[in-house]
């Protein structure tokens, strides 16, 4: 999926446009607040984990500081008005592919990043990838609610939901 958010891509019920409980549903999700969801290689201290975070809010910025459509203004709005940051313990580093193979397949249009040390540090390793997302419930997750025909949504909420915090 791209970075931009097509309405009728997220409706699978044989393309039938999307009605009026689906707008109702992605407007309210739409306008909770932002949270950036960093899920960090859990071999590192307290202290790097802050620093790929950090490594990754700079790549998230370079991957949309050029763009105005798309995720661009979701990443501004969460630099401008939220500025929460979650950091969950991301496995070791085949379990952060698996996670940035998620957030390809399934971001709905939020921003979102990785970042990987040089060769010299740590021989090129994925460390820390993460999203830009609204904040939600973990029986959000768990399909309570409108939000359960939302599938891009869902993968998103039930990826996030399934990392404890690092």
């Amino acid at each position: 999926m791209t970075d931009t958010l097509n309405l009728g891509e997220l409706f699978t019920d044989n393309n039938d446009s999307p009605g009026p409980e689906f707008d109702t549903a992605y407007e309210d999700f739409a306008l909770r607040p932002l949270r950036l969801y960093s899920f960090v290689n859990f071999y590192l201290s307290d202290l790097q984990r802050g620093l790929q975070t950090a490594h990754l809010v700079g790549e998230l910025n370079n991957k949309y500081e050029f763009s105005s459509a798309g995720a661009a203004p979701t990443l501004s709005k969460w630099q401008r008005e939220h500025k929460t940051i979650i950091i969950l313990n991301g496995g070791n580093c085949a379990t952060i592919r698996d996670t940035l193979d998620v957030l390809r397949e399934h971001n709905a249009g939020f921003p979102f990043s990785m970042f990987t040390e040089d060769e010299q540090s740590l021989n090129n390793a994925l460390t820390c990838v993460g999203i830009v997302f609204p904040e939600f419930t973990r029986d959000e997750a768990n399909g309570a609610g409108f939000y359960k025909n939302l599938q891009p949504f869902a993968e998103v909420m039930k990826l996030i939901s399934s990392h404890k915090l690092a």
